[in-house]
């Protein structure tokens, strides 16, 4: 928001009734101190900065913001932030806490009691910290062990404790073709288009979205056959299994090139028996490596099964599927696409 000259005069009397509600419940707060003289620390960020807004009422508006500014930008605290201390400083029942406070029989002040106070349950979760990590790890692990229902309680324990959505759908793009592949290739596409609506629509509506591919996602078939395909085949190249590409498959759009003997004698699939055309594709080094082996579930069970023809047909072992067109004068193209 631009600041006019105008709108700075109303700020200015804004910054005046905030420090005046901040000073009231300070007042409020000293009074009550006098019985219950220490706010309990329960936990490294939540807890510290709520005691701290709370200690720091009397101080007025502006010192109790930038404190807890502070101390939330050191212990990374999604949850409390400048504004919740500030909202917290104008809305809790002081009254109240000391009341359960001096009911409960206990001199201290700790979060269970801020807890009753707000009537809100204080969610543990740290973005930066463990809690973060454990969380997500958690979301995760539920979802390719296909818990649907406990993958739906860590995804709301993220939303809750202000997660960035975004950090989120880009796990489940990641667990879409990591634990279930081609099993389910829809998969991938809920969580790419998961992805699209929460940068299109945002949160709080983002969040039907989110339990939308989540719940696709831990109930779809699993499979990790891409991850392990791509694994074993960037094995080989670190090892140095490359090789020169075949020469009929070779770059022929330049004018030397048949000189050369690039593109001599490659076959263009679509004009093949059943569209594809058995000649070597690989390198000699890694020629006949089978890296990507299927699963038998979901989707990927008739691949499993289409993947080992090709497989034959390519090596000269098997004929192409008799109920295949036939070839013939097909649209060719360039002999090098």
């Amino acid at each position: 928001m631009r600041v006019t000259p105008g709108r700075r005069g109303d700020l200015s009397r804004l910054r005046v009734a905030l420090c005046a509600v901040f000073a009231a419940h300070g007042f409020m707060f000293a009074s009550w101190a006098v019985r219950v003289p220490a706010v309990k620390e329960q936990t490294a960020a939540s807890s510290a900065a709520l005691g701290l807004a709370l200690l720091g009422l009397s101080a007025g508006a502006v010192a109790t913001m930038l404190l807890a500014g502070a101390l939330c930008r050191r212990f990374g605290s999604p949850r409390v932030t400048v504004l919740s201390c500030a909202v917290l400083s104008l809305t809790l029942p002081l009254p109240a806490l000391a009341g359960s406070a001096l009911a409960a029989g206990v001199s201290e002040v700790d979060l269970g009691l801020l807890e009753k106070a707000i009537d809100t349950a204080a969610v543990r979760y740290d973005r930066d910290g463990d809690q973060h990590y454990d969380v997500a790890s958690a979301l995760i692990k539920s979802i390719r062990g296909s818990d649907v229902d406990a993958s739906l309680h860590y995804l709301a324990r993220m939303i809750e404790a202000g997660e960035d959505p975004r950090f989120i759908v880009r796990r489940l793009v990641i667990v879409a073709s990591e634990d279930i592949g081609m099993a389910d290739p829809t998969a991938l596409t809920t969580a790419v288009a998961a992805m699209h609506a929460v940068q299109f629509i945002g949160m709080p509506e983002a969040t039907l979205t989110l339990s939308h591919a989540v719940i696709h996602l831990a109930t779809a078939p699993k499979s990790n056959a891409a991850t392990l395909a791509i694994g074993a085949a960037v094995a080989d190249v670190r090892a140095g299994l490359a090789g020169p590409v075949p020469a009929h498959l070779r770059d022929a759009h330049y004018r030397s090139a048949g000189k050369l003997g690039h593109g001599v004698g490659y076959r263009y699939a679509h004009d093949a028996p059943g569209g594809v055309a058995a000649q070597q594709y690989a390198p000699d080094a890694v020629h006949g490596r089978d890296y990507y082996q299927p699963t038998g579930y979901g989707a990927e069970r008739p691949i499993r099964d289409r993947v080992a023809n090709l497989r034959r047909i390519l090596r000269g072992s098997a004929d192409p599927d008799p109920g295949a067109r036939p070839g013939g004068a097909g649209r060719r193209g360039t002999q090098e696409e």
